[in-house]
């Protein structure tokens, strides 16, 4: 659950109130404690996620994502065990509308290999369908092929649509 949030203003980050402020958008600015003076900090990008480094009360510095800085400062049940995932799967994107939670199984259902998994249907000439498998390399050892010789086939990159076994392999989304 999103707490109640303006896109106008900064928060501040929790654990580090009084000197870092996260705003809606993600823009981080930290406070200088003696002038009061406000500055935009700009992340870097490490392995694909918006990362930045922030300095703690006791001076130790420590890197950080974006995306669970958003989470610990907006999002109501953020804790350890949950992971933050980007709803449109851009990791640079990490505005609080884009992200939501999900523990460890779930996220590994939406983003693990289930998730571009595709189903084959093995039709006869007729157009018939005579077998569905749940990927292409399930049809591709069922039926003795290499797994690329299936996914040529369903995409269409052949001059031949049947395969040699006299079958024809399509999407069973393309149905």
């Amino acid at each position: 659950m999103i707490y109640k949030v303006s896109t106008i203003g900064f928060q501040p980050i929790p654990g580090y109130e009084g000197r870092y402020e996260i705003d809606y958008y993600a823009n981080i600015r930290r406070i200088w404690s003696k002038s009061g003076k406000r500055t935009k900090m700009t992340p870097r990008i490490k392995k694909g996620d918006s990362v930045i480094r922030l300095t703690g009360f006791d001076g130790i510095r420590a890197w950080y994502k974006v995306a669970h800085l958003m989470a610990l400062t907006f999002i109501k049940g953020y804790r350890k065990g949950v992971s933050v995932y980007h709803a449109d799967g851009v990791k640079t994107n990490n505005t609080l509308s884009n992200l939501k939670l999900a523990n460890k199984r779930s996220l590994g259902k939406l983003t693990g290999a289930n998730s571009r998994r595709r189903t084959v249907a093995k039709c006869a000439v007729g157009g018939e369908i005579v077998e569905i498998y749940p990927s292409a390399r399930a049809a591709a050892r069922a039926n003795f092929f290499s797994y690329q010789t299936i996914i040529d086939r369903c995409n269409k990159k052949t001059k031949s649509d049947i395969a040699p076994d006299g079958y024809a392999y399509v999407w069973a989304d393309d149905l």
